[in-house]
């Protein structure tokens, strides 16, 4: 919250709604800062991945319905993409989405979305017309995860943490206006939303804070007097990781 009450959680954001319009470079600065210092960020794919979306492909409705609590820290977001038999090969997805008057009928099962057990809502792309190629016919929706018939079910990890879920859909109804974007063009809308996540630069930056980590660890000298750092194996290592940061 104290995040939003700055505007840092939606820099790149268009003042008008809720944002600072930020230069790319003081964007990356600032991910950059954060995730070395491992400061907090964002909880869901809300501030960089659907709003940016929703700002370039929503409806004037779905901006005003959604961008607020999103940029407030308000809404948890998820992302439902991936499934069972559709992980890099993304347009393989087979949850259908039928439509029945003012509503999209769900089925269908998605799997490693990451925070969907705390989410508020979820991005979900489903299949609205099953006669298409895979890379049409899919379309770009805003689910309610109290709406019936999702189940989140998670995905506990070595350590017991719960951060990965799958989700299934029975029957789940979602209304037309939930629809981002033409009906059956929705990969290309999250071709936008997946170019907002591909940035990384804060995913390296954490890598570069664990490398440092791991090289003060191998520096420190064992229950037997020696150190890792020692071994020219581990330095060979440690210098290849260096290189590959850079």
């Amino acid at each position: 919250k104290k995040l939003a009450e700055r505007r840092w959680l939606t820099l790149g954001w268009p003042e008008e709604h809720g944002g600072l319009a930020a230069s790319h470079m003081m964007q990356v600065i600032y991910k950059e800062e954060m995730s070395y210092f491992r400061a907090p960020t964002q909880l869901g794919v809300g501030p960089d991945r659907l709003g940016p979306t929703i700002i370039l492909y929503g409806t004037d409705e779905q901006k005003r319905r959604h961008l607020p609590g999103i940029a407030a820290g308000e809404t948890v977001w998820c992302q439902g993409f991936s499934e069972p038999e559709a992980g890099s090969d993304l347009a393989s997805l087979q949850t259908t989405a039928v439509a029945d008057g003012d509503y999209f009928v769900v089925n269908g099962q998605k799997i490693w979305t990451s925070l969907a057990h705390r989410a508020d809502w979820c991005i979900l792309l489903a299949r609205t017309d099953r006669e298409a190629p895979k890379h049409k016919g899919i379309s770009y929706l805003l689910l309610d995860m109290k709406t019936p018939g999702v189940e989140v079910r998670p995905l506990v990890d070595m350590l017991g943490r719960k951060t990965f879920n799958e989700i299934f859909f029975d029957s789940a109804r979602i209304p037309r206006d939930c629809l981002v974007g033409e009906l059956n063009r929705g990969w290309y809308v999250a071709a936008a939303t997946l170019d907002f996540e591909r940035s990384g630069i804060d995913r390296v930056m954490t890598g570069i804070r664990t490398y440092e980590a791991l090289v003060e660890y191998a520096a420190q000298a064992g229950a037997d007097g020696g150190r890792l750092l020692d071994d020219t194996r581990v330095r060979q290592k440690l210098a290849e990781l260096a290189i590959e940061f850079q």
